[in-house]
């Protein structure tokens, strides 16, 4: 059994960061009274280094997938990590 395709992610008052860099993918607020200097990052592990190997791109045809825990009557669970990215640790704010 392989994961799901494509992860869909809806985040309202943010925006996904597009592009061919390493910040593609991030999730970051755009409201004015939210939350910055920090983004929402989705990974197939919980690895504490976000790359290429990990990241999850939602949308992106060529994203990283996880397998699947097959459980009782062929039940299966995916497990998704969600990580906090900020390049200023001691400017990112939680917003209102």
């Amino acid at each position: 059994m392989r994961g799901p395709d494509r992860i869909s992610v809806s985040w309202v008052g943010g925006n996904l960061l597009q592009g061919g860099n390493e910040d593609a993918g991030y999730l970051a607020n755009s409201l004015s009274d939210g939350a910055s200097n920090i983004a929402l990052a989705l990974s197939i592990n919980g690895n504490d280094t976000l790359d290429k190997t990990n990241k999850i791109i939602p949308a992106d045809p060529d994203q990283n997938s996880v397998q699947p825990e097959i459980g009782a009557k062929d039940i299966g669970t995916f497990t998704y990590y969600i990580g906090y990215v900020t390049q200023t640790p001691k400017k990112a704010t939680s917003g209102r």
